[in-house]
């Protein structure tokens, strides 16, 4: 419909593109309108001013200022409209900004300039009052380009989130368009090539590829078909799928997604908050100092027009706007490019927290490996079955989120073995205990059930047992009544790019530990063939969380790299947590940022755009501050006029904006 109504000479926008839109063409509408005025007025100034060298008749002072008269008070009127209502709103409501010093400034020279006009004297600033807001037009209408420009990832990123779905239903098989609050878990839509799936989901029907890079940053298509899982936000590269909905809404893995970048955008970063009370008292200070400088004007003998010229140059060359949008800029382009990569950020502070880390943790199953443990033998203790063996750790394990729980109930029911029914089930540590038949039942690993479980006589337990791919092999033991009952042993293997992350921070000067509730032989293995030379073994949650703490280095932040739920209270200690995305909720997770494609080398991405988004912050907040240490000295001392001076407040804050804009673009080149 969209390319028919473009060959037809129209252009179709969404709804909200279509307000957008509108409110640029008003905004363009009331710049040109004010822009074109404006020049008329200089050119009345200019001959006006010829009169201080050539004399000018009354009516002739009159035929010129009168139609400059006019023409200021439709630019201040309409076009200024806007600039003038927040500058007036926030003074009255003791919030001035940038508005506000505008406001007054091109009012005072107004009022000023009638006065004089009533007078019959030349000294009118009609051409200043209208220049203020023409130029402040100007700026905000670059501003928002290059805004748009930078809050074009996360604008994208919202746009996501679905409006409508194409529900499938007995009278209508193929879906029919209903809103998407429609949708309900358990319900069946269909999705095709070229849109956006809605909803986490299961394919029921056809078969096709999806990208999924609006989540993960991986352009990569991947093949889907009947059985496989689809979640929201992945768009249909090709083919056609009809889906059971799982998770809708805010439930849905995009709906999360886009509830934790809200809730980041809406935050305040600690700098923020001291920007923010500086501002409070600058604009204050800055009509203060404006004031002051006209009565020490006054005082040393000039007149009123030469105090009322420097006073006025003081109130508009000092640049609030430009520290007020260091940091807010900055953020906003660093979660879009973090979005960009995949990573997905709850708390500003964690780009200054990335730039201060000395220590980084990692816990081994799931992070480092792929947490895919395989069965790969069952060693029963004398007079047990592996059946009953593998049985009773099912039970034990119930509905655990674990990896190894996982795959002892995958393994289970391959074999047709069903669970053990157990009572008082209860966690302990990295572990489970219940009753069995009236027994004590616990399973986890060797160091959980020391002291509990006795030696069986002639029984290794598995001790020299079979190695698994890699080398990683991770032994669970059972043990009923205080008597073992079995080992059961797991291979896993390396994540790709665990080795290179893991080189590149010892590379960087970072101190690398590893730390999992595994025994020490897998803990050990994984370490060695990693090069990590600091490991913990057999660590319950509990424990891990005191190791961040005793690993944080004096005068530097340590990071804790996990699953985001199981080791939720490592995450949480951690000066910067981070958890690789495996499929659990996002709501759930401790952690500072997300690693969405699970991928530890997507830590490696983010450090490096953090020091770019904090080194952006320092230069422009450095900037700002050394524009208004500079200007206004300059101005107070009358070397500026008050054009000159709105001139270069324009340019302050369309520099702040160039330097974030060129964040965006050079930040989103992966880093070498």
């Amino acid at each position: 419909m969209a390319a028919l109504l473009e060959r037809l000479g129209y252009r179709a926008v969404e709804p909200g593109e279509a307000e957008d839109a509108r409110k640029r063409r008003t905004e363009f509408v009331r710049f040109s309108v004010a822009a074109f005025l404006t020049m008329n007025v200089m050119m009345l100034s200019l001959a006006l001013y010829t009169g201080f060298f050539a004399e000018l008749g009354e009516a002739d002072i009159r035929q010129l200022s009168w139609p400059m008269l006019v023409m200021a008070t439709v630019v201040l009127v309409y076009g200024g409209q806007p600039v003038r209502q927040r500058g007036w709103v926030g003074i009255l409501g003791g919030a001035p900004g940038m508005e506000s010093l505008i406001a007054i400034g091109a009012d005072a020279a107004w009022l000023f300039s009638l006065v004089n006009l009533l007078r019959g004297s030349l000294h009118l600033y009609f051409d200043t009052a209208s220049m203020l807001i023409t130029l402040v037009l100007l700026g905000q209408l670059l501003e928002r380009r290059a805004k748009s420009r930078i809050q074009e990832d996360v604008t994208a990123f919202f746009a996501l989130r679905p409006g409508k779905v194409r529900v499938c239903s007995a009278r209508f098989p193929d879906g029919r368009f209903v809103a998407a609050a429609q949708l309900a878990a358990g319900g069946e839509f269909r999705v095709e090539a070229g849109e956006v799936v809605p909803a986490d989901g299961r394919v029921l029907e056809g078969a096709g590829t999806v990208s999924e890079a609006a989540l993960t940053g991986e352009a990569a298509p991947l093949a889907k078909g009947v059985g496989d899982g689809l979640v929201s936000g992945a768009r249909v590269e090709s083919g056609a799928f009809r889906v059971r909905a799982e998770r809708v809404g805010e439930a849905s893995t995009l709906g999360q997604m886009i509830c934790v970048m809200e809730r980041a955008l809406n935050r305040r970063s600690a700098l923020e908050g001291r920007t923010e009370d500086l501002l409070r008292w600058f604009v204050p200070g800055i009509l203060a100092l404006a004031l002051a400088t006209a009565l020490a004007c006054l005082v040393r003998g000039a007149d009123l027009e030469a105090a009322f010229t420097r006073g006025l140059t003081v109130l508009v060359i000092s640049c609030p706007c430009a520290l007020g949008m260091a940091i807010p800029l900055a953020r906003v382009a660093g979660l879009g490019l973090c979005r960009r990569r995949g990573i997905l950020v709850r708390t500003f502070h964690s780009f200054d927290t990335a730039t201060r880390l000395k220590a980084v943790i990692f816990d081994k199953t799931g992070t480092l490996t792929t947490g895919r443990w395989s069965l790969q033998a069952l060693r029963p203790a004398p007079g047990w079955g592996e059946a009953v063996l593998l049985g009773l750790a099912a039970g034990l394990e119930g509905d655990d989120a674990h990896p190894i729980a996982r795959e002892i109930r995958a393994a289970a029911a391959a074999r047709g073995v069903d669970p053990v029914p157990c009572a008082e089930r209860a966690s302990c540590g990295n572990g489970w205990k219940g009753r069995w038949q009236g027994q004590s039942a616990r399973i986890g690993s060797r160091k959980l059930l020391a002291g509990w479980l006795a030696e069986a006589p002639g029984w290794t337990g598995g001790e020299g047992g079979s190695e698994g791919p890699d080398g990683l092999v991770s032994r669970i033991y059972l043990g009923v009544a205080g008597r073992p009952a079995g080992v059961l042993e797991f291979g896993d293997r390396f994540k790709p790019g665990a080795a290179e992350a893991v080189k590149a921070l010892r590379d960087a000067g970072l101190a690398v530990a590893l730390v999992s509730g595994d025994g020490p032989e897998p803990t050990g293995e994984t370490a060695r063939s990693l090069g990590i030379a600091h490991w913990h073994a057999e660590q319950p949650p509990e424990a891990k969380a005191a190791l961040v703490e005793a690993l944080r280095p004096p005068g530097g932040a340590v990071a804790m790299v996990g699953d985001g739920v199981n080791d939720a209270a490592a995450l949480a200690a951690a000066d910067l947590g981070i958890a690789l995305h495996a499929g659990n909720p996002l709501g759930r997770e401790a952690a500072d940022l997300t690693l969405m494609r699970g991928d530890p080398r997507q830590l490696l991405d983010f450090l490096a755009l953090a020091r770019r988004v904090q080194r952006t912050i320092g230069q422009n907040f450095v900037f700002s501050l050394a524009y208004n240490a500079v200007g206004i000295p300059l101005a107070m001392s009358g070397l500026l006029n008050p054009l000159v001076a709105v001139t270069a407040m324009l340019l302050s804050s369309l520099s702040v904006t160039g330097n974030t804009l060129r964040l965006v673009r050079h930040g989103g080149r992966r880093p070498g």
